[in-house]
């Protein structure tokens, strides 16, 4: 901590700014007093201020009232002489306790000033603070343009509940002064009002209140202090400056003293915040609470607001608790310790070898350079801290770069990585694309670079790796951009039972065949839940053994697919986002996409986004048996949304595929009820059923090893219901069945079409229904439900819509519709959770 003796002249002016600051809360407390009885008279007393006249570089110091206590990325904080300064870069967070004091009606005021942003950032104060981490957090959130949201939450029990959130309509001006003021007061109910003006101006009535009569609401007096965080998907470092920090205890409620009305004026009724809100980090309670929990969902999962529910919260949100016990880790630490809170480990890898079986590893904030090993002796739960950015990198920084002609050389690269991917590269390499097996990688400034087969091919957005000059070659200038090149494997191997993973990020692994992915779960009873992973070279994550939940993750960028699954049974995979995988462009078969799930039963897949990938979204493949696909999206992926193969028994329902080759597609698999999806802008097929020469009895490649030959299994398409779902246009064929090998003429599949909505084919829609015969080549053609009843089953009932409308257009036809749905089936009902008196096409009842 370094205090000058003596402060600069700008010192003075500021203690009487906060001088007079504190006198207008003791009128304002009076006067409050006198309209409300029930707020204390008592003249509000200084918890905590700081004037910031001091310089100190690498922290805050201490002010005149008491330090700071809690943590802080180093090189966050500094103090100019005149204002304490925050520089944060993206997924970043800092966190303080201000001085020993507490608070119970408490206002806090400062002075901000908004300099550099690319991205969302946000500050907020921490009030009415509790040793089990609860808290109150009054919140300015600022999108990239520097338009201001004020917001209040309440965390607690490792969940951030907002209570209102109100977006101001016009940006902060960049370099000027604003005050923003925040108020908690009363125990029953607890109410906070906020407010943002320019410094200088009267007090301006509350731009936001809200009120918490919640029987979780904080009613006890608490420390004070301050958060900061910068969002993930920021592109450049945030800097703000405070001045003028001050907390009173026994204020009175935010008022106007006076003065014109705010400008501007804010809605009446509190409105969410427009994204996914990252949760303030809270700094360390003194009593951590002894059992972990499920973190609330995210509001929006991975950036993407067609994504829903689905997706990880972002990087630095995560809230689970710290139980008893845990095991620290903070690369951070100036050495490495014991593993408590007070000297932790430096090194996630050292605290696995030191933990305890079914022990918990708490990561603080930071970005970890790491292969993680987990032995198969060692169950083990690894979490960030509550609140905190924890990246696992694969790469490190590139600096020296010398140019060379037209590019930029970096000499002494001596990693090279295995590319033979076990001498099968043929299968999987596209001629277009004849380095993707290479997982060297490259970024510039977070985007990845397109890596050629030599140094004489870069240009400009490439690079090239020559192993024999042990050098780096760039096609795109480095100067002032940051350089990453990735020079580890595989983030996380773990081959113990049970293991647990959840809270953080992976990124830029060079992961290799032989390592498979960025994050490799061999073992029984695997969790992996609200994790980021992306920008891998082969397979984000993959999960290879039974009992095993993914839930709420995103994966993303990808060499070759998102999620790789195998020999898992009773996998539940859920609430996920899986887009842009297969970024390195392998061939689509045999594998590439978004998820390939084989060998595995009993599967659950639901409420998932797998869209943009290049290959399949969902496929099951390879003695797949007893499979739920259900209110997944599975849309503009390059082959097909939803595929099952040489497989059997399955349900696919309420799902919705657009914008693929085959929206579902059935190969070699039997028993599947197809309910209630929606399909449309397939450049082929609304649904395609196959049928080739490969049977289990006869082709041991795709058997499932602990089956063998399994007559439930015979990889026969056969038994199929497609009911109840809707055909947008677009494409050649809403339904295409045939058999292109062993003559099975599709009127001995026992096939079921009733109860679905098609689009009008004499109007310009794809033809209704082709139906294969036995020479594996010709089709019968049916163009309305009435030519397709009369030949095959005057039973089914299906609707044609008057005119040829995309899929979004269809919902007044959806809903005429209605009165010809089939029944649903109590089991698929229950899945989808409606009632099985039910009646409705599509994803929903209209």
């Amino acid at each position: 901590m370094n205090t000058p003796p003596s402060h600069p002249s700008g010192a003075v002016s500021r203690r009487r700014r906060w001088a007079a600051r504190l006198s207008t809360l003791v009128v304002a407390a009076v006067a409050a007093a006198t309209l409300a009885p029930q707020v204390a008279t008592a003249a509000p007393t200084t918890v905590f201020s700081d004037d910031f006249a001091r310089n100190v570089a690498g922290s805050w110091g201490a002010s005149a009232a008491g330090s700071y206590a809690g943590y802080s990325v180093p090189g966050a904080l500094s103090v100019d002489g005149s204002a304490a300064q925050l520089n944060l870069a993206p997924a970043q967070s800092v966190s303080v306790l201000a001085g020993t004091g507490s608070a119970g009606d408490v206002r806090a005021d400062a002075s901000i000033r908004l300099g550099q942003s690319a991205g969302r950032s946000y500050f907020a104060f921490i009030l009415r603070y509790q040793n089990d981490g609860s808290a109150y957090r009054g919140r300015l959130e600022l999108d990239a343009a520097g338009t201001p949201t004020l917001a209040v939450s309440r965390a607690g029990g490792g969940s951030d509940k907002q209570l209102a959130a109100v977006r101001l309509a016009q940006p902060l001006d960049r370099g000027e002064w604003y005050t923003l003021s925040y108020s908690v007061t009363g125990t029953s109910p607890v109410t906070v009002r906020a407010s943002l003006t320019k410094r200088g101006a009267d007090p301006a009535t509350p731009q936001l209140t809200a009120s918490d009569a919640d029987g979780s609401r904080i009613e006890d007096a608490g420390r004070v202090g301050l958060w900061a965080y910068i969002s993930s998907s920021a592109t450049k470092n945030t800097e703000l400056s405070l001045d003028d920090l001050a907390f009173a205890d026994g204020a009175a409620p935010l008022t106007i003293a006076g003065g014109p009305s705010p400008t501007p004026t804010p809605t009446t009724t509190p409105t969410p915040t427009p994204t996914a809100t990252p949760t303030p980090t809270t700094p360390p309670a003194a009593t951590p609470t002894s059992t972990p929990t499920t973190p609330q969902p995210p509001a929006t999962g991975g950036g993407s607001a067609s994504s829903g529910d689905a997706g990880s919260v972002d990087v630095g949100r995560a809230a689970y608790p710290v139980p008893t016990g845990a095991v620290f880790v903070d690369a951070h630490a100036l050495r490495s310790g014991n593993g408590s809170a007070s000297s932790p480990f430096t090194t996630v890898q050292g605290a696995i070898d030191a933990a305890k079986p079914g022990g918990t590893i708490v990561v603080r904030t930071g970005v970890y350079h790491e292969a993680l090993s987990i032995p198969s002796n060692k169950p083990l739960t690894i979490q960030a801290y509550p609140n905190e950015a924890v990246w696992f990198d694969g790469s490190r920084v590139v600096s020296a770069w010398t140019p060379s002609g037209s590019v930029w050389v970096s000499t002494g690269w001596t990693t090279s990585f295995d590319s033979s991917m076990r001498g099968q590269a043929s299968m999987y390499v596209s001629s277009d694309h004849p380095t993707a097996n290479r997982p060297d990688q490259l970024f510039v400034d977070g985007i990845a670079l397109r890596q050629v087969a030599s140094a004489a091919e870069v240009v400009a957005g490439t690079f090239a790796v020559d192993d024999a000059g042990d050098r780096l070659v760039l096609g795109t200038n480095p100067n002032g951009r940051e350089v990453r090149a990735s020079d580890i494997s595989q983030a996380i191997d773990a081959t113990a039972p049970n293991i647990t993973l959840q809270g953080f990020g992976v990124r830029r692994y060079a992961t290799t065949f032989g390592a498979t992915a960025q994050v490799r779960m061999h073992n029984t009873g695997a969790v992996v839940r609200n994790l980021v992973i992306e920008d891998g070279a082969f397979i984000g994550l993959a999960v290879q053994n039974d009992d095993s939940v993914i839930d709420h993750v995103t994966v993303r960028r990808n060499g070759i697919m998102g999620i790789g699954v195998n020999q898992a049974y009773n996998l539940v995979l859920s609430n996920s986002l899986v887009t842009d995988n297969n970024a390195q462009h392998f061939n689509d078969i045999p594998v590439a996409g978004g998820i390939k799930i084989t060998r595995s039963r009993n599967v659950t897949v639901t409420g998932n986004v797998v869209s943009n990938n290049d290959g399949s979204g969902i496929w099951f493949d390879e003695s797949c048996y007893d499979v739920k696909i259900v209110r997944n999206t599975a849309n503009d992926n390059s082959t097909s949304g939803i595929q099952l193969e040489l497989s059997d028994t399955a349900v696919i329902a309420g799902n919705t595929s657009t914008g693929t080759r085959t929206g579902i597609q059935i190969i070699n698999t039997g028993n599947v009820r197809i309910y209630n999806n929606e399909l449309g802008a397939n450049a082929d097929n609304g649904i395609r059923l196959r049928q080739d020469a490969r049977r289990s009895a006869t082709h041991a490649t795709g058997r499932d090893p602990r089956m063998g030959i399994d007559s439930r299994v015979p990889w026969i398409t056969r038994n199929i219901t497609i009911a109840n779902n809707v055909f947008g246009s677009g494409g050649r064929y809403s339904i295409r069945a045939n058999d292109g090998a062993t003559n099975r003429p599709v009127d001995s599949w026992n096939v079921v079409i009733t109860g679905n909505l098609f689009n009008n084919k004499a109007a310009g829609g794809p033809t209704m229904v082709a139906w294969g015969t036995g020479d594996n080549r010709s089709f019968e053609g049916y163009q309305s439900p009435a030519e397709l009843s009369a030949a095959k089953n005057r039973s089914w009932v299906n609707a044609i819509a008057a005119s040829a409308l995309p899929l979004a257009s269809m919902a007044s036809a959806a809903a005429s519709a209605a009165s010809t749905a089939a029944p649903i089936p109590a089991d698929v009902a229950a899945l989808l959770g409606v009632g099985t008196t039910q009646r409705f096409v599509g994803v929903r009842s209209r």
